[in-house]
């Protein structure tokens, strides 16, 4: 693939990559629609996920009308929310018509980011200006802890993250950390007081004005909510998860097809298979059949029916090479 297409590969699956399955249908209706003299055959279209639909409007329209006609579909179809990530994409890559010049689409107004979900790979930003600060002390027993690792944002820049999940009596909860100076304060087993912080697609995301604090308190957690929140995770329980939940686990590869900007894997585990789609430097890494596979922060996903797992823009795939007999 040229540089010029996988460039405008990259905006089409930003901008495609997190839209629900009816509505994907429904964009791949309007590709394939009687009426349009530039139609693409409805054969090549049904079975199609997103890259291989992403390659398949490059081959058939050409670069530059590929996006414009993704982004009239979005429109048509009232998708704000992906036609705008769409367009900043296409301005962080610098596809965009020229100053000065008409803009070919004008940015929608965006609205509270809604609980849609992940995108692929992604083109979202830490918090939207809509978020508000949550002031309330958050007080929790912190049971897991990542290591900090870089990503790159909507617009190119590399920043870094860490995750972390804490558990108290109410729950267990996921948090991203956009302060990495703030790591040591997340230590295993330990109280940790939170304050100043965001929610956003069920994560508490703290950044640099946050209040992190360690208590010297034990907290009181019945023994089976503990027991379930340090449990591995299965492939039979993501199975049984609503579509859009997020998950971290260890699972073996069986199968790896590696692509320009995404890498496709089956994984298994004792209880099953599952697909699992990793985006950009995400799925970058190198693992062989009968390796282990660490996800951190993966998200379920309902393509052609059926279950499977996508990175977003704060994922992380950790490799573990399996010994040698």
């Amino acid at each position: 693939m040229e540089a010029g297409d996988e460039h405008c590969f990259d905006i089409l699956l930003c901008g495609l990559g997190d839209l629900e399955e009816y509505d994907f249908k429904k964009f791949k209706g309007k590709l394939s629609d009687a009426e349009r003299s530039d139609k693409i055959p409805r054969c090549k279209l049904q079975n199609a996920d997103v890259p291989t639909l992403a390659s398949l409007m490059i081959q058939h329209f050409g670069r530059k009308l590929a996006v414009t006609t993704a982004k009239r579909i979005l429109r048509d179809l009232h998708l704000k929310e992906a036609l705008n990530i769409m367009i900043e994409k296409e301005k962080a890559k610098g596809l965009s018509k020229a100053k000065g010049k008409k803009p070919l689409e004008k940015k929608l107004k965006s609205h509270p980011a809604k609980n849609t979900g992940q995108n692929t790979g992604s083109c979202k930003n830490q918090r939207t200006k809509n978020e508000t600060m949550i002031k309330e002390p958050f007080v929790a027993k912190v049971i897991k802890v990542t290591k900090p690792f870089k990503y790159s944002n909507s617009d190119g820049k590399r920043n870094q993250v860490f995750h972390a999940v804490v558990l108290n009596a109410s729950a267990k909860t996921r948090i991203r950390i956009f302060d990495v100076e703030k790591h040591p304060l997340f230590k295993k087993n330990k109280t940790i007081e939170i304050s100043n912080y965001y929610k956003k697609e069920g994560y508490l995301q703290v950044v640099k004005h946050s209040i992190c604090e360690i208590k010297e308190v034990e907290l009181v957690i019945p023994k089976k909510m503990h027991k379930d929140a340090v449990r591995r995770t299965r492939i039979e329980d993501i199975q049984e998860m609503p579509e859009k939940s997020y998950v971290d686990g260890t699972f073996t590869v069986k199968k790896k097809w590696p692509e320009k900007s995404y890498t496709r894997f089956t994984v298994t585990d004792d209880t099953g298979e599952l697909e699992v789609m990793a985006f950009g430097e995400v799925g970058n890494v190198k693992a062989a059949e009968g390796d282990r596979l660490q996800l951190t922060c993966f998200k379920t996903n309902m393509f052609n029916s059926k279950l499977q797992l996508k990175s977003e823009m704060h994922s992380r795939i950790q490799v573990i090479k399996q010994r040698k007999k």
